[in-house]
């Protein structure tokens, strides 16, 4: 079996394969069950699985199997409405001159936010720093409230050069209604004052200043940090607000004031 899934952001890799061809199996063969009269109920794991990857903006129910069958318009589930149309989602990919960021999964990000090291990752020095297993946690979070929205959640930055995973960036939430959405990041030891979050930051931001629905990009971060002000400096950030405890800085759409 062959199988890609492009929607909607051009990108695909080997998780998002498996998932697809798993779907595939599972979904096709309650169709045939089904025109033949035949009880058939797919595997709990695989369903959740596949929910994980390639639905990462369904929010998961009690039964895994009832759930994709109502997400792919082949049943009903209590509460929520009928699904007439329906496509599964791969993760956004963002590539820079050094680094790739790649778009968590809330299967990653429930590995993440334990003690795994996200099933596909390599971390450089063995394991992801505190920070992002915080900020993964928080994604597994929306998504099992039902309000994640896969671009808007965990990127992990990947080095180019030898696949290493160096850190995570991401967005709090969704852009808000006066245009502003908020973004954090947190690198491993071994991987900060290389520019890498710099790097990361001006690419994440620029995607999302290049949306319709943001015109704001929002950072805070502690006044003693000075390496983190820094990073955001280079980045274009202006700060715009302080307290005794952190600075808040702005990048702005151009035009914007």
């Amino acid at each position: 079996m062959r199988a890609f899934h492009p929607y909607p952001f051009r990108d695909a890799n080997r998780e998002g394969f498996a998932a697809m061809g798993v779907a595939e199996v599972l979904l096709h063969t309650h169709d045939i069950a089904e025109g033949l009269g035949v009880a058939y109920e797919a595997d709990s794991e695989l369903c959740d699985f596949v929910l994980r990857r390639i639905f990462p903006h369904v929010q998961p129910g009690t039964t895994p199997w009832k759930t994709l069958l109502w997400a792919t318009g082949r049943g009903e589930l209590p509460g929520r409405a009928p699904v007439t149309e329906w496509r599964w989602n791969n993760n956004l990919v963002i590539g820079t001159e050094r680094l790739t960021l790649e778009g968590v999964t809330p299967g990653v990000a429930d590995e993440l936010a334990t003690v795994g090291d996200g099933g596909c990752f390599e971390w450089l020095g063995g394991s992801p720093a505190e920070g992002t297993r915080v900020g993964a946690g928080l994604v597994f979070k929306q998504y099992e409230d039902g309000v994640h929205l896969p671009e808007w959640g965990m990127y992990v930055l990947v080095r180019r050069e030898d696949d290493q995973a160096l850190g995570a960036m991401g967005f709090h939430a969704v852009p808000d209604e006066a245009g502003r959405v908020e973004i954090g990041y947190d690198l491993v030891e071994a991987a900060r004052g290389q520019g890498y979050a710099t790097e990361a930051l001006r690419a994440l931001s620029e995607w999302a200043l290049a949306r319709d629905e943001v015109r704001t990009v929002v950072a805070n971060v502690e006044r003693d940090n000075a390496p983190s002000r820094g990073v955001l400096t280079r980045a274009g950030f202006t700060a715009v607000a302080e307290n005794t405890e952190q600075v808040t800085y702005e990048l702005r759409e151009p035009g914007e004031r």
